[in-house]
């Protein structure tokens, strides 16, 4: 009997999921690089799909499915309809506070890593009265264009933080034209 393509798209999950992360980053390159358009030894030379990969690899179903999933850690500038970056429940005016809070307190981190960055802006939600998602989700949005990609404090880590605070900056930009 034939094999259904589910059936085949869960099975290579699992291949996917049993690869260690820079078997699976290397795997990834030619897939990323068609993907995206770049030449395969440029995306290899850059950190943005080693660090990212370990982060996406739940999510894969195929190899193809990736760059999807990481192309904002590629492009200088992303695109996205400022209207997302108004969270939940929130008016424009208060998910600029937000976003402005948070780019403070990743501008003022000690330490940019996962912990630091997860302990922080938990800390940030709660001292704001907003819910860890609404907060999260302006971030996210700010700096991948996406509502949906790879975990928060992976992706601002592989970002850094001056590319995290340029994409901040405009996001704050665009949410102060949505504001008035």
């Amino acid at each position: 009997t034939a094999l259904s393509y589910a059936k085949i798209e869960w099975m290579n999950g699992l291949y996917i999921r049993a690869l260690s992360p820079d078997d699976l980053a290397e795997l990834l390159v030619p897939f990323v690089a068609k993907g995206l358009g770049f030449a395969e030894r440029e995306v290899r030379r850059r950190h943005e799909l080693r660090d990212l990969a370990p982060h996406i690899q739940e999510r894969l179903k195929t190899l193809a499915d990736a760059a999807a999933l990481v192309d904002f850690a590629f492009q200088d500038e992303i695109e996205y309809d400022p209207a997302l970056l108004i969270g939940k429940n929130m008016t424009a005016a208060q998910s600029r506070a937000a976003l402005l809070a948070a780019r403070q307190a990743l501008a003022e981190l000690p330490v940019f890593d996962e912990a630091a960055l997860d302990t922080r802006l938990r800390a940030l939600a709660n001292d704001l009265e907003l819910k860890t998602g609404q907060l999260f989700g302006i971030i996210r949005i700010a700096v991948t264009g996406k509502a949906v990609a790879p975990p928060l404090f992976g992706t601002l880590k592989t970002l850094g933080r001056d590319r995290c605070l340029a994409r901040i900056d405009r996001g704050l930009k665009r949410l102060e034209a949505l504001a008035i």
